[in-house]
């Protein structure tokens, strides 16, 4: 069991819901030994030139967070996909 995390780089409102989201997750889901699911973070539309969120940031979220991965996808451009 683990989970993908998506949000548009291009909107801060959608990386602003990820936390909602990780919340939610790690209260509702846990594997059997009740730690938490491996979480990825997907950034998708790298492929817009203007990134709302600097990468510093998801980072520093990533961190505090405990996700392990995060990865710049492009659905458009089937990057990292």
């Amino acid at each position: 069991v683990a989970a993908a995390l998506v949000f548009d780089i291009s909107r801060v409102a959608t990386f602003q819901s990820v936390k909602k989201w990780l919340s939610d997750l790690r209260e509702k889901v846990t594997l059997q030994d009740g730690s938490n699911i491996p979480i990825v973070l997907l950034a998708n539309k790298c492929d817009i030139q203007h990134a709302a969120i600097p990468t510093d940031q998801i980072i520093k979220f990533c961190k505090e967070n405990k996700i392990g991965k995060w990865f710049v996808t492009s659905a458009k451009e089937n990057l990292h996909i």
